[in-house]
Order: structure tokens, then sequence, then C-alpha cells
């Protein structure tokens, strides 16, 4: 198959893209435990951090910011005004410069009522943004923090419409992305995103909650642990892929023990409410580990790789290609098929998709990871120039080394082979992992299955 140059993103900016609600109010839960959630945040690979802003809450928020982590902070307007609000950033600003990465509106309007200019309509909520924004833009030690608008939780188009349009009096329109068990991430998001232009038509959108939990019983987001670490993976790839500039899963922890599963609000953590991780956590924190560029600046200008895809045929099939500043390509390979019943709360086997990966030269070094596996290479080849590897239901990472060399001879094909359900560690289930080399792969690469 014909190759083409493809243009790569950072993959440090992907990974910059992805934050984490936590609730430092509940100090009665596992937010109490600030070191807790360092240590969780930190297992994570995740710099952004979106809470409500509490006084209460402060000490906690200023230990967060002194290990590095970005906040953004939602306004309160039941619990302190506009002007307490502007003033009691601008002092956090000035005791943490940097630390501040987005303000953000108040929550959910139309849960969460706005009481302002003497009523509780979402026209006044509207107002309050307004208000907000421009308080905010006053404050000359504030005014270049990205403001993000409010939020409204369901997809009402009545409810945006009282809300009109704030493009004026914000810097990023907001969407809560609650997904959809019965189908893929994508699926979901080419229904929910549009909403959130439809308060602020020409801003570029934050997903500032998403996720899902796992509660059996509920019917919309409720999953399995496996499935809630695989569609969070697709969550974060088509999200950075769909244009979104920062996505904050809800949330870090689990709010309170609930083994009789009474409460779907309680299980939306990555992590059990002690702080150890779900599948989902430790998926995050593989792929982050897979695509971690210490080395990235601001100044770094991703080049191009000349490759071609086929075959990758699953619903939703998608691919990303990144770079890291030593070099390295990332290429993300994923596909979405229905893998959760929730009639029944049984997962649905995925269908295998056999993809080629072809470059236009021999590649020296090429190592494919499954971050549902672990963070090291499932498999390692050198002077290879086409590459296959079975898609499922979630990403897989294709790194290419920059030391490519000139075509020498036919193309060699690899392929690597997974069982139909390759498990992820922890589920006490191996990977069963079928290797075939032909032409010069056979003689020339060296291959390493974890």
């Amino acid at each position: 198959m014909a190759t083409s140059p493809t243009t790569a993103v950072s993959a440090a900016s992907f990974v910059n893209s992805i934050g984490v609600n936590v609730h430092m109010w509940e100090t009665s839960s596992g937010y109490g435990n600030v070191s807790l959630v360092e240590n969780d945040l930190a297992y994570l690979g995740v710099a952004n951090v979106r809470d409500n802003f509490q006084t209460s809450s402060v000490a906690a928020f200023s230990s967060l910011a002194s290990l590095g982590y970005k906040l953004d902070f939602v306004a309160s307007p039941a619990s302190m005004t506009i002007p307490n609000f502007v003033t009691q950033v601008d002092a956090f600003n000035a005791a943490h410069p940097g630390s501040i990465k987005a303000i953000e509106g108040p929550n959910e309007v139309n849960i969460w009522t706005v009481n302002y200019n003497g009523g509780s309509t979402l026209a006044n909520a509207a107002q309050y943004q307004q208000a907000f924004y421009s308080a905010v833009r006053a404050d000359s030690h504030l005014s270049n923090i990205p403001v993000y608008n409010l939020s409204l939780a369901y997809l009402d188009s009545t409810q945006y419409a009282q809300v009109g349009d704030l493009s004026g009096s914000a810097n990023y329109a907001n969407s809560h992305a609650y997904l959809n068990n019965a189908f893929a991430p994508q699926w979901s998001f080419n229904i929910i995103l549009p909403f959130a232009k439809l308060d602020a038509t020409s801003l570029p959108t934050v997903i500032t909650e998403t996720g899902y939990n796992t509660d059996p019983n509920d019917g919309y987001s409720g999953v399995d642990q496996t499935v809630q670490a695989k569609y969070t993976l697709d969550t974060l790839m088509d999200a950075y892929k769909d244009g979104v500039a920062t996505t904050y899963l809800y949330e870090l922890l689990d709010d309170v023990a609930d083994p009789g599963n009474t409460n779907a609000q309680y299980h939306y953590g990555l992590f059990n409410a002690d702080g150890t991780p779900k599948l989902a956590a430790t998926a995050i924190h593989n792929l982050t580990a897979i695509l971690n560029d210490p080395g990235a600046s601001s100044s770094f200008t991703p080049g191009t790789l000349n490759y071609s895809v086929s075959n990758l045929t699953a619903p939703y099939g998608n691919q990303l290609l990144l770079q890291k500043s030593n070099g390295a390509f990332d290429l993300v390979l994923w596909g979405e098929p229905k893998i959760y019943n929730p009639s029944t709360d049984t997962e649905i086997a995925a269908p295998n998709d056999t993809v080629t990966v072809n470059f236009a030269q021999v590649e020296g070094t090429v190592t494919v990871y499954d971050p549902l596996l672990g963070n090291t290479p499932i498999a390692t080849y050198h002077n290879v120039q086409q590459v296959q590897v079975n898609i499922t239901d979630h990403p897989l990472v294709v790194e290419i080394s920059n030391g490519s060399t000139p075509v020498a001879g036919p193309p060699a094909p690899v392929v690597v082979g997974f069982s139909p359900d390759s498990n992820i560690v922890g589920d006490g289930i191996t990977a069963m992992t079928v290797l075939t080399l032909t032409g010069t792969a056979a003689a020339n690469s060296t291959v390493t299955v974890f």
C-alpha cells in the first residue's frame, strides 16, 4: 500500500490534555487525605486538576500547586460573591504563580441554581457568567488566565437557548459529556459535544466532566472495571482527536465505599474510595508512562512520518500520530465496537482487525505497547518495513524510532496477534501472543514478547 507523509502532534501535548476532577472539600472521604490524593495523581501521570474553589480547600490546593499541578478553579456562587472569589483566587495566584490553569463559571446551572440579580433562572445564571468573566478580566493578575464557560447538565437545547450565547464571556465552551454504556465513546461525543457550542458558538471546547462509573445498576454510564478502563482510554483519544483542549475525567476517587451499589454517584472514581487503583487508573498510568516525554518543551515542533495504515475497519476505527522530542513517533491505533450490554451487565467480545502499518523505508526499531497489559513493550522489532497488529477495543501504541534506514530488499511483514480477549494484567489471565515472521524480518528482526 502506498505511504504518505503525515505530520505528527506532540506526545506531550496529548498527555497535557488529560485532567481529573477532585473534591478536596469532601474532607470526610478519601479526599480528606491530601497525601493519598497526591500519590494517586502522581500514579496517573496527570497534571491537570479541577475542583470547586472553596476557602476551606485552599491549604489542599496549595499543597497540590507546590507539586506542580495545574488547577481549574470553579466558581461557587452559593458560598462566595464574585468579588470575594476574585480576591481569594488573586491571592492564591500570587502565592503560587503559574499554578492556575483555568477559572471556570458555575457548575451545571440547570441543577445547581444560581441566584443573581434578584432571580434564579438560567438567564440569571448567564448574567452571573458575564459579570464573573468581566471581574476576572478586570483583575490584572488574572487577566491572562483562560475562563471556561458555565456548564449545564443534560442535553436540552431549550435550556441552552435560555442561557444564550456567552461567547463574549468565556474563552472556552464547556461540555459535561457523560457517555452511554451501550455505545462507543465517539458515538456519544458526536451527539454531546455540539451542545457546548449552543451557548458558546465561536469558542474552542473543553470537557470538564466525563467518565463511566462501575455501578452495574446504572443503566446509562455503569460498566464493569475492564470496560471502564478500555472506554476511558478511548475517551481520551477521541476527545483529543476531536479537538478538545483539555478533558477532565470524573473523578479521581470513589466518594465512599459502596459495595452494595446503592448510588451510582459513588462509583465514578478511577480509584476506589481507599485510594487503590481500579483498572482504569492502571490503564491511564500505563498510557501516560508510554507517552511520557520529559524533555519536551514548548518550542518542540513535531515532524512527519511517511506511512500508511490499512484494514482498520473496526467501528470508529481511528489513528493519531504523536512524536516525542527525542524524535520517536508514537502511532496510536484504536477501534470502538460495542463491548458492553447494559441489559445483562455483561461484556461483549470485541472483533479483531489485523491492521497493517507500512513504512516508506525500513525502520531500525519498532515497538508495540498495550496500555491494558503494562507500560513495557509487548514486542520489539528491528529492521522492518511493515508491521501488523490486532486492534480490538482500546488503543495500542506503535512506537517508531527515529533511526530509519533506506529500503533494502522487499518489505518485511511482521504479524502480532492476540487472543480474542487479552485481558488486563491483574485479571489473572495471561495474554496469548502468536508471532509470524517472514521475508527479511526472519533474519533481521529481534522480537521480544512480554
